[in-house]
């Protein structure tokens, strides 16, 4: 109802955001598994089917997304692909889905419990470029956002290192990132 009445008022671009993590979007936060609540497909596919059905018939022009926690990824790999595969559906291509990993330094994850460590990102990573790395008029649909954070707790000069061989592996594999 939210989306229709913008549309109304003549807006056709759209970010669905101002969360911490899109996928943790209809969760009941009934079921957790290391502190990241189980998502559920049904109520994203049911949102962004809808929108989808607008962009279709082109009311809206341009539909992206903010962020998704990398936890929430690692910890529930197939209810995550459910939801981005639903998500991928709907957007416009270009998209990015912002992951706050923040380092790949272990100390640092450590020391500032970070939800994901360089392997499980790296996994991460993988698994939106299967699903969000389809092409819609040459462009990628969704790409994994990389935020990292200089100036952490727990840096030392090794951590710079630890970053950059984990971003030049992302690369090496072949997998994109769009930031």
């Amino acid at each position: 109802a939210e989306v229709d009445a913008l549309i109304e008022s003549g807006v056709s671009r759209f970010r669905i955001g101002r969360q911490a993590d899109i996928l943790a979007y209809g969760s009941t936060m009934s079921e957790y598994r290391n502190g990241f609540p189980k998502p559920c497909p049904s109520a994203v596919e049911e949102l962004f089917g809808a929108v989808k059905k607008r962009r279709d018939d082109g009311r809206i022009k341009v539909l992206c997304i903010d962020n998704a926690n990398p936890g929430t990824i690692a910890n529930f790999p197939e209810e995550s692909e459910r939801c981005i595969a639903a998500i991928v559906a709907a957007l416009t291509p270009g998209d990015t889905m912002p992951l706050g990993i923040e380092s790949f330094d272990p100390a640092v994850s450590a020391k500032n419990n970070l939800t994901v460590n360089a392997e499980q990102a790296l996994d991460v990573v993988r698994l939106i470029n299967r699903i969000g790395g389809v092409r819609r008029d040459g462009i990628p649909v969704l790409l994994p956002g990389i935020n990292l954070i200089h100036g952490l707790p727990g840096e030392t000069k090794e951590t710079f290192r630890l970053n950059y061989e984990a971003l030049l592996l992302m690369r090496d594999e072949g997998l994109l990132l769009k930031r």
